[in-house]
């Protein structure tokens, strides 16, 4: 019998609706009288009515094509007899189920599951009262109501799963009508409660009940469930249940397939189940709180196949000796389980007739250890072997190569050493994936050796691939992820690797890959690519339209960024993450960012970039992180910013900005958590919208030249209350489908500036130093109770350190020195039992150092240039009247920091005498500055005319005695150092009295407040910059020694000539802090500096032994000796007599033999580096 033939029309006219882009229906023609033959149809072979329709797509291909999208036809009602409908899997986008379909009577089966169907459910389908098998899940629908599913009485299989069931209430009411109903599937339907008890239970019949992923509120199984005796399948997975797995599961004795993973239930395994599951094939537990060992009798499980205990990492011990009897297992998942166990245990256990059907073992993160053993080439069957994040070690056996069925292989981060040859391969044909990164394996392969595999993934970072690159992996046609990180590839990319058109993401970072940056336009599916922390040259690359991540950070690569970011000016580009720090490329930002319209990350930190930011900047909608630091950016901050509202990440620090802070910045990043403008040219107030930032973690305002008061409303930066649990360490971008980049920044904390990344997250610092702030320390300040590092510094401050600073229990960082602050230290500074680096020098501090160990701990330099005392400060606080005492000459023996009144009346005399002459003077605006302002701070004033006497007391002479020099030429600027940067433009004391005379306020001089001495000389150069214009040179003028009360001389990174200024040096005894690092200063000494703290002469080219001298500095807690070339025997000398010695660093010098026993007496040292001493030999003594 022929096929119908308005049937064979009704079919022509469905398909001249649908779109078939792989041409699957080409035998549905128009010529071809005979349907019944045509793909997917069956006919009555009797009467040729056409009764089923296969259209779904096959699920035994990957193919697209092959799904069918477009409209369905009404004609399919001409199909009068047609039972069976399946159009499933197809890309009907958009559309609503045909409510034409509710009339199709005779319909036994539809299915209409994964086709991209969209809005509410059709009630017209309770009329197709035949119906036995209904599927609609996996489509974006909807149901206001299902009462019309209790029309569908003859229902043995309902499927309603990711429908979102709106009313639920009546649904099991609903479903309790179908009693021939044997399988139920609700999964993903949104419901949150499940009725308990369900009366008059009607579909007892049940065989298979999915209600998997809906969070339930109520947080028990329903007891119904457990009276359905006839169950073989149960998912319960992802439903919010807690507790103890309830004992009615073990009702269920018919199960084959039970699913309890992603849930909270706690407790042991039960015993009881290894009996009452005789026929159980498939346990999933899975992502619970499971706790205890794993039970010896889940080996009597004797028809186990599938078992996932995963993701309980409170369960522990090893796999029990019984899992040998568990012959019939094909899948075994206990990852993140702290088994302690020895691999080659394992291996024995499953050596019997386990190996004989074991496709999958999952063991990563188990704790594991031992070694692998030859018996791994028993499991001939083993498709999957996954051993990652353990400590297993040796070698790889050579049996591996004899599993001839494994697709997918994972060794990473373990400890597996040795090498691994071709014969370790030799048949593995099926191998797709291999991860053996973060080992330390050697490769020994010919680069001429043919792979019998074609992988698909191969990671490898950390292995030893180099010198060469490894040529093997060009014959990998099929590869889409490579990672070759770290490797030891010392070579040049291969143009081939280019060619292989199925990469998707490439890891070639950490190596010393040399030559010009690749042309990478050829991989047109390339997504991620990073090549940093290499030796690449040239200029920045084209890119495909594919690639979203691109990091060429850390390498040479020069010229400006217009080849990369506007050829092409019209196309649009999938840039997300681009990352070019530490380079040497120039120029302007084109003005042509519009093209990268998807960009999140954009980091160009560190190179030579100039100009204004260009107006499309604002067109970055997805900008998440932007790092512009240590570039020659200048302008203010265009106002076309604002667009970027997704700021997470802001970092313009070490720039030449100028302008205000701009106010919108509080109004349009909402939820920036890093903001750091530091080291620029900002002026005016600090606007109070920044308070809006309730995010922010990290906020870097120093050294500009901000000033008024810092407002109160800082205490709305919520991030800085309290941390939440649940926050993660890091702040990620997506990356690709298995990575995240982690946020980067620049945080300058305890004075150092350091990168972090994988912590960022917790990091909470605010650094204001270095401006001209004014008025008190807001108290509302105090309420940012987990700040980590608090830097006030150099600034203009007064009143009180306020009173309860001790809330502040996470600081470990206070900087308050260079201000005017006054009154005593807070008692409560003593609560703060994770301080570890304090500096309150130079205010107007008096009275008693509160006693803690932090306080008590820390070096008296936190703080001179007070009126302090007590520990540890030298002078204790005992209150002295003096008497004068005479020596044989007549003197009295005054302290040389008491007060001679002789020498103040005469001060005041040429006071009243110099004002009488100068005093009209003042009235005119440039001699303001001498008026007889004063500064007042908590009762105590400090005349500021004192300091200007003092300054031009001498001034006649040519010679200042508190700044003592000789004044000279222009260019020869004091101590007869040349400043080609003018970094100290302003020392200069010309023989006409002006007002830079008050030489307290010089770039790099610090004065006591009370006694105007220099007590510090800040004159190191530069590390942030490789301009050595601003390095000084010259020489050292002996007039250091007329700077008597100085305690901190820093003359670091200079460029000096023939220096021999150690010599003097030797003289200067009050020096605490000496610092002469990167300084060609070999062959001197300084024996006799018995109170020198801080030693700071790295890099100064000392040769020979570390001299026995040293032992004479007895006060010292830090020294730092390192990059000089000293040799000899550490035994030989004297460091272990410096008793308060703390940190020693003697890294990267030449030193021999073997580290000896007595460095174990420097009992005080905290932190002690002797890396890079090749000639170093032995053990760390005991």
């Amino acid at each position: 019998m022929g096929c119908i033939e308005s049937e064979r029309q009704a079919l022509v006219r469905l398909k001249q609706d649908l779109i078939d882009s792989s041409n699957r229906l080409a035998s549905w023609t128009a010529a071809d009288k005979y349907c019944c033959a045509w793909t997917g149809v069956i006919c009555d072979d009797f009467t040729g009515h056409v009764f089923e329709l296969h259209l779904g797509y096959p699920n035994y291909t990957y193919d697209q094509r092959l799904r069918f999208g477009g409209k369905i036809n009404l004609s399919l009602l001409d199909l009068k007899r047609l039972m069976h409908l399946d159009l499933s899997g197809n890309r009907f986008e958009g559309i609503q189920i045909p409510k034409f379909l509710g009339s199709m009577k005779n319909l036994r089966y539809l299915d209409l599951s994964d086709s991209r169907f969209v809005g509410m459910v059709p009630p017209q389908l309770g009329n197709l009262s035949n119906l036995r098998h209904l599927n609609l899940g996996g489509n974006s629908l909807y149901a206001e109501n299902l009462n019309w599913v209790s029309s569908l009485s003859s229902l043995q299989h309902l499927d309603l799963s990711t429908i979102d069931i709106q009313n639920p209430s009546y649904l099991f009411s609903m479903i309790n009508t179908l009693p021939s109903l044997q399988v139920l599937r609700l999964s993903c339907c949104g419901l949150t409660y499940l009725p308990d008890p369900l009366p008059n239970l009607n579909f007892s019949s049940l065989v298979n009940l999915d209600l998997s992923s809906n969070f339930i509120s109520n947080f028990l199984i329903p007891s119904w469930i457990f009276s359905l005796s006839d169950l073989v399948s149960l998912n319960l997975h992802a439903m919010n249940f807690p507790g103890q797995i309830p004992e009615g599961v073990q009702n269920l004795t018919s199960l084959r397939h039970l699913d309890l993973s992603a849930n909270f239930f706690n407790g042991s395994l039960p015993n009881s189940w290894s009996y009452r599951f005789n026929n159980l094939e498939y346990l999933n537990l899975d992502e619970n709180e499971l706790q205890g060992r794993i039970p010896n009798d889940l080996g009597n499980l004797t028809s186990i196949k599938v078992l996932d205990l995963a993701d309980n990492d409170r369960l522990k011990g090893g796999i029990p000796r019984s899992f040998e009897n568990l012959c019939n297992l094909t899948s075994l998942s206990l990852t993140f389980v702290n088994m302690g166990q020895d691999i080659s245990e394992i291996l024995d256990i499953f050596s019997g007739c386990v190996a004989n059907k074991l496709e999958m073992l999952n063991l990563g993160s188990c704790q594991l250890s031992g070694n692998l053993t030859n018996q791994l080439g028993k499991f001939i069957k083993l498709e999957t072997l996954i051993l990652q994040n353990n400590s297993i070690s040796g070698l790889i056996p050579w049996k591996l190569g004899e599993l001839s069925s494994l697709q997918e292989l994972d060794l990473s981060f373990n400890k597996f050493g040795g090498s691994l040859f071709p014969f370790h391969f030799v048949n593995l044909t099926r191998l797709v994936y291999f991860d053996a990164s973060r080992n330390s394996i050697m490769f020994k392969i010919s680069p001429k050796w043919v792979p019998p595999f074609q992988l698909e993934v191969l990671l490898l970072g950390s292995c030893h691939l180099g010198p060469q690159f490894p040529l093997w992996v060009l014959s990998q046609a099929t590869l889409s992820l490579l990672d070759v990180s770290n490797s030891g590839i010392c070579d040049i990319i291969p143009n081939k690797i280019w060619e292989i058109s199925s990469l998707f993401s490439l890891n070639f970072s950490h190596n010393q890959i040399n030559g010009m940056i690749p042309n990478i336009m050829g991989a047109f599916k390339l997504f991620s690519l990073d090549l940093s922390w290499n030796n690449l040259s040239g200029s920045l690359p084209r890119i495909p339209t594919s690639l979203f991540g691109l990091d060429l950070s850390n390498n040479d690569v020069t010229g400006p960024m217009f080849n990369l970011l506007c050829y092409g000016v019209n196309d649009s580009k999938l840039l997300g993450i681009l990352k070019l720090e530490n380079n040497s490329l120039s120029g302007e930002l084109p003005d042509c960012l519009m093209n990268l319209p998807k960009l999140i990350v954009l980091n160009l930190n560190n190179n030579n970039f100039t100009g204004k930011l260009p107006h499309s900047i604002g067109t970055l909608s997805s900008l998440e992180s932007l790092h512009l630091h240590n570039n020659n950016f200048f302008g203010i901050i265009p106002l076309s910013l604002k667009g970027c509202t997704k700021l997470i990440a802001l970092d313009l620090g070490e720039n030449e900005f100028v302008g205000n802070v701009p106010a919108w910045i509080g109004e349009s990043f909402l939820g920036m958590k890093f903001l750091n403008l530091r080291s620029n040219k900002f002026t005016g107030l600090l606007p109070n919208e920044l308070c809006h930032l309730t995010s922010l973690q990290v906020l870097d305002l120093a050294d500009n030249l901000l000033l008024g008061s810092i407002p109160g409303c800082i205490s709305n930066l919520t991030d800085m209350v309290i941390i939440s649990h649940s926050t993660p360490n890091n702040i990620a971008y997506f990356y690709n489908y298995a990575n995240f980049v982690d946020e980067e920044a620049i945080v300058v904390m305890k004075g150092r500036a350091a990168k972090y990344n994988t912590i960022l997250n917790l990091v909470r610092i605010i650094d204001f130093s270095k401006n001209k702030f004014t008025g008190e320390i807001p108290k509302e300040l105090m309420s940012l109770k987990v700040l980590q590092s608090l830097n006030l510094s150099h600034n203009l401050l007064t009143g009180r350190i306020p009173e309860n600073i001790g809330v502040m229990r996470s600081l470990e960082c206070i900087d308050f020195s260079a201000n005017q602050l006054c009154g005593s230290i807070p008692q409560s500074m003593s609560n703060l039992t994770f301080l570890s680096y304090l500096n309150l020098s130079n205010n107007n501090l008096i009275g008693k150092i509160p006693l803690s160990t932090q306080l008590q701990s820390l070096d008296a330099s936190c703080f001179v240039g007070n009126e302090l005392c007590g520990s540890p400060l030298p002078n204790n606080c005992t209150t002295i009247v003096p008497t004068p005492e005479f020596d044989n000459g007549g003197v009295a023996n005054v302290s040389e920091d008491e007060v001679d009144w002789f020498y103040v009346s005469m001060a005041l005399g040429f006071v009243v005498g110099f004002w009488s002459m100068i005093g009209p003077l003042v009235v005119n605006k440039r001699w303001s500055y001498f008026g007889t302002s004063s500064i007042q701070c908590c009762n105590t004033t400090i005349p500021r005319a004192l300091c200007v006497y003092k300054d031009l007391l001498f001034v006649a002479n040519g010679v200042n005695t508190v700044m003592s020099f000789s004044v000279q030429t222009k260019n020869e600027i004091v101590l007869g150092l040349n400043d080609n940067y003018f970094r100290v433009s302003e020392w200069v004391v010309p023989y006409h009295f002006v007002a830079e005379g008050y030489c307290c306020t010089w770039t790099g001089v610090i004065c006591n407040n009370f006694t105007g001495h220099v007590i510090e000389l800040h004159l190191g150069g530069s590390d942030n910059t490789s301009d050595e214009r601003t390095r000084f040179g010259g020489k050292i003028n002996l007039s250091l020694l007329d700077l008597e009360r100085l305690i901190y001389l820093d003359l670091s990174d200079n460029l000096f000539e023939g220096i021999q200024i150690l010599k003097f040096l030797d003289l200067m005894k009050n020096l605490r802090y000496l610092d002469l690092s990167a300084l060609d200063s070999r062959e001197c000494w300084i024996f006799s500096l018995g109170d020198l703290v801080v030693l700071n002469l790295r890099v100064s080219n000392f040769l020979g032994k570390i001299p026995d001298g040293l032992q004479n500095l007895t006060s010292r807690r830090t020294l730092d000796l390192s990059r000089n070339p000293f040799n000899g025997l550490l035994s030989n000398s004297c460091l272990y007599r410096l008793n308060n010695l703390e940190y020693l660093k003697l890294q990267v010098n030449e030193l021999q033999g073997g580290i000896p026993n007595d460095i174990g007496n420097m009992t005080s040292i905290k932190e002690f580096d002797l890396s890079d001493n090749n000639r170093l030999e032995g053990r760390i003594p005991g």
